[in-house]
């Protein structure tokens, strides 16, 4: 889904570089020249309906664009790099319960052995990136919380 429409972003980096980096920072890539020789070619990049949200499904397809500058395509390697990056958020979120809660037992129970978590985070989705983006952001929270004239505040 993501990982294949990632594919047309991708070859504009070999082909017109400027549309790449263009499309992967969404930055004046908004007219027919776009829509007509990448856009319209991608199943996930326009939703079929529209419910007033933001369309998460272009920042999936942008990190995987970007991936594969790194991993040639390979649906592995994104695979591994975003559950890598799955389990750092979880691990993060892990110590900030266990901030709250003092039980280091309830704390990797309450993040690891969540059936749902555990599913939702272990694919090329956005649920990958949303929990090491929540993870890195509490944890970052409870350091300034704890020690508001440390090196984090600055």
């Amino acid at each position: 889904k993501y990982f294949d429409d990632s594919q047309y972003m991708y070859e504009a980096f070999w082909t017109n570089p400027l549309d790449y980096f263009k499309m992967l920072f969404g930055v004046d890539c908004h007219s027919e020249h776009f829509n007509s020789h990448y856009f319209n070619n991608m199943s996930n990049w326009v939703r079929s309906y529209d419910n007033g949200l933001f369309n998460d499904n272009r920042l999936v397809i942008r990190v995987n664009a970007f991936l594969r500058l790194f991993s040639f395509g390979n649906y592995h390697v994104h695979s591994i790099i975003l559950s890598y990056l799955a389990f750092m958020g979880s691990f993060a979120l892990a110590k900030v319960f266990f901030e709250v809660s003092k039980s280091k037992f309830l704390s990797y129970i309450a993040v690891f052995l969540v059936p749902s978590v555990v599913f939702w985070s272990s694919g090329i989705l956005k649920e990958a990136i949303l929990l090491s983006a929540m993870g890195s952001r509490n944890k970052k929270v409870i350091v300034i919380l704890n020690n508001p004239t440390s090196d984090a505040v600055k």
